[in-house]
């Protein structure tokens, strides 16, 4: 199907990294009246969650590789702080969210046509698939490897599994009735 799948109706896996020098993640979760699922709200300009990709309006359909379909607000809210410092939503604008429907296409992470977006600033991500089902990933997982830049006059590091994941707060913002991540 990902050949079939227009550039600009792709489903979005955005990577949100917190910064040293940004409180958050920086973009409001909330519910809306009538509407099934989780939405982003107001992103902050220049936040983690802006440079990884994150759009107001859109659905959130997994978080951290698992699909939230039928999880409430605090559901939601608790699975992205188990992200640590980092958390992977894959997400869907509207105009997506319609042409898949219209497909009658479930959308999963592990669609090829799946973009992916870092707001990682220090290394570079390239998600790739294991080819064969012996490897310990199974066939239609995706593997994520990090390669860290080279500083001038050093030697590119090899890419490297990432598996870190750390802590990661989450506060209340009354004023939209959604949480503030």
């Amino acid at each position: 199907m990902s050949s079939d799948v227009p550039e600009h109706l792709r489903p979005r896996l955005c990577h949100i990294v917190k910064w040293p020098d940004f409180a958050g993640y920086g973009f409001n979760l909330h519910a809306e009246k009538g509407k099934a699922g989780q939405f982003i709200g107001q992103v902050d300009q220049g936040s983690p969650a802006e440079a990884g990709g994150l759009k107001e309006g859109d659905r959130i359909v997994e978080v951290n590789n698992v699909n939230i379909g039928n999880e409430n607000h605090q559901q939601v809210v608790t699975r992205i702080k188990s992200g640590g410092e980092e958390t992977r939503l894959l997400v869907v604008d509207n105009e997506t969210d319609n042409w898949y429907k219209e497909q009658k296409v479930v959308v999963k992470g592990d669609l090829t046509e799946v973009r992916f977006i870092s707001a990682r600033r220090d290394e570079v991500a390239i998600p790739i698939r294991c080819a064969d089902s012996a490897s310990l990933y199974r066939p239609s997982q995706k593997l994520l490897l990090l390669a860290s830049p080279p500083s001038p006059g050093q030697r590119p590091q090899r890419p490297r599994a990432a598996a870190a994941w750390i802590r990661f707060d989450a506060t209340i913002d009354s004023r939209s009735k959604g949480s503030k991540v």
